[in-house]
């Protein structure tokens, strides 16, 4: 994902639609790892943003998270977009 989006509120569309298909398919959790690098320190948080928990964090700072679908409920994945002159474009 590009740094230009990100803090945009497309993490949350992207990730939100990502958590709806997978319960649609009856899946019970989502498991996601963060390894750290010099280029992606931006999004150390968003699993946790996101709602996961922490599962095991390694020496080298990986982290793997999970997310319980079963209790989560299905997320908003409307995207609001602003023209050039402000106005709001809806999906």
């Amino acid at each position: 994902m590009s740094c230009r989006v990100i803090g945009r509120t497309f993490e949350q569309f992207h990730f939100g639609a990502f958590v709806t298909i997978a319960q649609t398919l009856g899946y019970e959790s989502l498991i996601g790892e963060y390894m750290p690098t010099s280029k992606n320190a931006l999004v150390k948080d968003l699993y946790i943003t996101m709602g996961c928990g922490i599962v095991s964090i390694e020496e080298n700072g990986t982290t793997a998270y999970t997310l319980s679908l079963k209790s989560t409920p299905l997320p908003c994945t409307k995207v609001r977009r602003l023209g050039a002159s402000g106005e709001a474009f809806g999906y």
